[in-house]
């Protein structure tokens, strides 16, 4: 479970730190894709 946690705590530091745009990016697209799927 420590592991697990560590492992969670990493990504999201990826997340907010260098992969920002990228995560950014991902969540953009998925909420479009989600808009144009509710129309």
């Amino acid at each position: 479970m420590l592991t697990e946690g560590l492992l969670i705590t990493t990504l999201l530091r990826r997340l907010v730190g260098k992969d920002r745009f990228v995560g950014g990016a991902v969540v953009h697209s998925a909420t479009s894709n989600g808009n144009n799927w509710r129309t």
